[in-house]
């Protein structure tokens, strides 16, 4: 949910970046003012997504079709207090970001209110994620104590109040146009970030001609959003199949 990137290959000739969650909005950004310098592109959890940020417009077509905003917790995660509700309850905001049961999102983040409701009352998920340890888990919750919420909490503020909407709206048309090998990747237990949603996202952008050549969709199934963390072998295995086609 904040970003995180990463450069798999970078030369003189090469460059192929993947970024992760609230990072593959960076990398469409970077995508869109620097074309020239990327071989190869891999969005993980987050598909592209050229323009300005519609959240609204996100909630209400996923309330529609699944029952639940999917982006609701970002109404929480705008408002002024946000930053300082999270930090006296860090433990609960880590447990609710990433608990042991996927569901959680569906129920208790995602919809309207649900993350704020969740936090303030302090609640837990009674197991942690695959992925962790209690030893991890603590150095987590670490390093949200030291470093604070409210800076992460502003890449949230930025796309929802359209901060930087006057850069990204003198972005040259043809600057929307990806045209290097692309690949979205997503979990199929991944409730903010849907992969049907991903699928949708690639259909429209390839009528629309923002993506030349062809997008690659990829589903890690039984995956929730932090595929890089859940499933890293079979996430470094598609980029490298990625590289491989730039080389």
């Amino acid at each position: 949910m904040f970003p995180c990137s990463y450069c798999l290959v970078d030369s003189a000739d090469l460059l192929c970046v993947f970024l992760f969650s609230r990072g593959a909005g960076l990398l469409s950004k970077l995508a869109n003012f620097y074309p020239d310098y990327f071989s190869a592109l891999a969005f993980l959890s987050v598909p592209y997504s050229p323009g300005l940020s519609d959240v609204d417009g996100i909630n209400a077509r996923t309330e529609a079709a699944f029952g639940y905003p999917t982006f609701g917790y970002q109404k929480f995660f705008n408002e002024d207090d946000a930053a300082e509700i999270i930090e006296r309850n860090i433990e609960s905001f880590t447990s609710a970001v990433f608990p042991g049961d996927p569901e959680v999102w569906r129920t208790d983040l995602c919809p309207y209110g649900k993350a704020k409701a969740w936090i303030e009352a302090g609640k837990m998920d009674s197991k942690l994620p695959s992925y962790e340890t209690p030893e991890t888990r603590e150095a987590r919750v670490a390093k949200f104590k030291s470093g604070g919420l409210a800076a992460p909490l502003n890449w949230y503020k930025v796309s929802m109040r359209n901060i930087d909407a006057e850069a990204i709206n003198a972005i040259p048309k043809q600057n929307l146009v990806l045209n290097v090998p692309t690949v979205f990747m997503g979990g199929d237990k991944d409730y903010a970030t849907r992969v049907e949603m991903m699928q949708m996202a690639a259909a429209k952008l390839k009528e629309a001609g923002l993506l030349k050549p062809d997008v690659e969709v990829k589903i890690v199934k039984g995956a929730s959003h932090w595929i890089t963390l859940e499933r890293p072998d079979e996430v470094f295995t598609v980029l490298q199949e990625l590289v491989k086609k730039v080389e």
